[in-house]
């Protein structure tokens, strides 16, 4: 894996830059996204429609879109140099990450109750965007973020990560509640 990635880039500082890019394109598609769902429904769940092509099964569609953000990121960490891993912060933040993803691919699929069935192209573009958020996150955190061991006692981590850590369980529970009427998804 470290072969396919220097053959990409010429230098870290190269990478670093394309994972710098990538991030403010992210902001960049998430302020156009939010600017045409004002106009637009989203694709899925209640608003499908075979405009934007073929059904595929919820359940699969949520199993496999999801599923290239934990297998991405899985190569990163086993089979790149990630010299950040060792750092406490890194750890714990690719630890939840991945616990994010895998409630996301291999837990919540199952705990769709019906569901109408996904877009296709709702279905790549979620495939496309879990290979993109997945190597710009976790490389970026095995290979080049570094934070002070201290910074995981800071309240700012600590109040974001029991945060993440509620508003995802809340949900889970909600979803896999009888009579649980709220349409939430998963987070």
């Amino acid at each position: 894996m470290d072969a396919l990635l220097s053959r990409l880039f010429s230098s870290e500082e190269e990478e670093q830059y394309v994972l710098d890019t990538l991030g403010y394109l992210m902001i960049l598609m998430a302020a156009f996204t939010f600017v045409t769902l004002l106009f637009e429904n989203v694709p899925y769940g209640r608003y499908s429609s075979s405009k934007y092509g073929f059904p595929v099964n919820a359940r699969f569609a949520w199993f496999v879109q999801e599923l290239p953000a934990i297998l991405v990121p899985f190569c990163l960490v086993v089979w790149t140099s990630s010299a950040k891993t060792s750092l406490l912060p890194n750890q714990l933040l690719i630890a939840m990450y991945f616990c994010h993803y895998v409630q996301r691919s291999l837990i919540y699929p199952f705990l769709i109750r019906g569901g109408k069935p996904t877009p296709f192209v709702s279905f790549v573009m979620a495939i496309v965007f879990c290979i993109y958020n997945g190597y710009m996150q976790i490389r970026y955190l095995s290979h080049y973020a570094e934070y002070p061991a201290r910074w995981v006692t800071h309240p700012c981590f600590i109040a974001g990560a029991s945060h993440a850590f509620q508003t995802s369980t809340c949900s889970a529970v909600c979803l896999g509640s009888p009579g649980c009427t709220s349409r939430k998804l998963s987070i």
